[in-house]
């Protein structure tokens, strides 16, 4: 949260009879806890909540609820030099062990930007593979992320300059994981984002 960016939540009880008591926790990317909060949803109600974060840091959320939930969370810049998007980012039921970004791209017009997240208590390297469209291995990385922490990068740093014009992005981890894409429009100077979930192979 800043002045001109925010994260916030909207959340929906999806209990027809009992309130939902929901809790709140933000990490930062090195796990540690940088904000509570607590909402009471009626039945069948919906509330939603900015998290007045401190600027500087970023990580990522926890929800948990004594009611079943349906919900997205959500990020926009606005007003800051270049930077104006919305993403909506839907709340994740469970971890992975792999997903799949389906399309990616990174060249002079578009770029990718990925965020993994480890939500339980052990350290684990996640391996991220980036192949291109004729089914080629472009690219491998891999990266350590500590208990509850995470991190976030952009497929032209991992390219280190070089092109991709259409391909995707594998991630494993045997422990689990969430993760997150932005497609990055820098053509026009004016960048828009979109944001994309992962898929789990089916």
């Amino acid at each position: 949260y800043s002045n001109h960016y925010l994260t916030g939540l909207g959340i929906s009880n999806s209990s027809g009879s009992e309130e939902a008591n929901v809790v709140i926790t933000v990490f930062d990317n090195h796990g540690r806890i940088i904000l509570t909060d607590t909402m009471l949803i009626v039945p069948d109600g919906q509330k939603t909540k900015v998290l007045y974060t401190d600027s500087t840091q970023h990580g990522w959320s926890r929800i948990i609820s004594d009611q079943p939930l349906t919900g997205v969370c959500f990020l926009i810049a606005a007003g800051s030099e270049s930077d104006n998007f919305m993403a909506d980012i839907p709340l994740s039921p469970k971890t992975y062990t792999q997903l799949h970004v389906p399309h990616v791209s990174s060249d002079n017009s578009w770029d990718t930007h990925l965020f993994i997240a480890k939500p339980n208590d052990i350290n684990e390297t996640v391996y991220i593979d980036v192949i291109a469209s004729d089914g080629t291995q472009t690219a491998s990385f891999n990266n350590t992320i500590v208990a509850r922490g995470s991190i976030d990068f952009s497929l032209s740093s991992l390219l280190q300059g070089k092109t991709l014009v259409g391909g995707k992005i594998k991630m494993a981890a045997s422990g689990g994981f969430v993760a997150f894409a932005l497609y990055t429009n820098i053509k026009t100077g004016a960048r828009s984002f979109a944001g994309i979930n992962p898929m789990e192979p089916f």
